[in-house]
């Protein structure tokens, strides 16, 4: 019937817009994985303010001791311990290595 039943947790006015992440656990992931997360799952190319970004804000590393998601030069959610900042040698390796492993989440 073209209807779709969403919970909120606050009250929504009619006409509000509603939004939702698409993205789930991926969202921490670097701007060109997200993309292609999205244009491989849901065929559109995003051009959000965050995908067009010049700076990665939202991708995160392994802490290095629990190893959780943390954003370079934050201080670890779980366990606090701090993430320094990631050298340019280190970043082009890891962008490398994700690129590697979403190839194989997209093979049949």
């Amino acid at each position: 019937d073209g209807l779709m039943k969403v919970r909120t947790l606050r009250a929504v006015k009619k006409g509000e817009e509603i939004c939702i992440s698409y993205l789930g656990s991926n969202g921490l992931q670097t701007i060109a994985l997200r993309r292609q997360h999205l244009l491989n799952r849901y065929l559109f190319d995003c051009a959000c303010s965050l995908c067009r970004a010049p700076a990665d804000e939202f991708a995160a590393l392994a802490c290095f001791t629990c190893a959780c998601r943390v954003l370079p030069g934050m201080s670890c959610a779980s366990c606090r311990a701090p993430c320094p900042e990631p050298s340019a040698e280190f970043l082009v390796r890891a962008h490398a290595l994700e690129t590697k492993v979403a190839s194989f989440a997209t093979r049949d």
